[in-house]
């Protein structure tokens, strides 16, 4: 089972609930990068809350230095939901690439990049 989040509460939230109900199978938590402000509305439109901290931080990126640097903070906003989420024992981490598996590449280099766990899928 799997689901794209914003936080890590929120990942850790809905195994809480699911172990409460007795679902016991792995619920892999989808990353799903930020990488422009167009996408903030797609993903509100899929049902996902986008935090207002995430959005005024690529806003923020934006006024700095444009579609790059939106997409670059975008990056390091899924790395660190990603640090995040295995720190928390997610089993695995799903990335909705949306076409964008340059960025999913980046950010899994980021992520993998100091651990000794296995990549895995990759």
């Amino acid at each position: 089972m799997t689901q794209f989040f914003f936080e890590v509460e929120e990942w850790t939230g809905l195994v809480e609930q699911l172990r409460d109900l007795g679902v016991t199978k792995p619920v892999l938590p989808g990353v799903m990068p930020v990488t422009t402000l167009s996408g903030i509305e797609r993903m509100a439109g899929m049902g996902a809350r986008v935090p207002s901290a995430l959005v005024a931080r690529l806003e923020a990126a934006n006024q700095r230095g444009g579609a790059g640097a939106v997409r670059s903070e975008g990056i390091r906003a899924a790395v660190e939901l990603c640090e995040q989420l295995l720190d928390a024992k997610a089993p695995g981490l799903h990335f909705y690439t949306l076409n964008q598996s340059t960025a999913t590449r980046e950010i899994h280099d980021a992520v993998f990049a100091g651990r000794n766990e296995v990549a895995r899928g990759f």
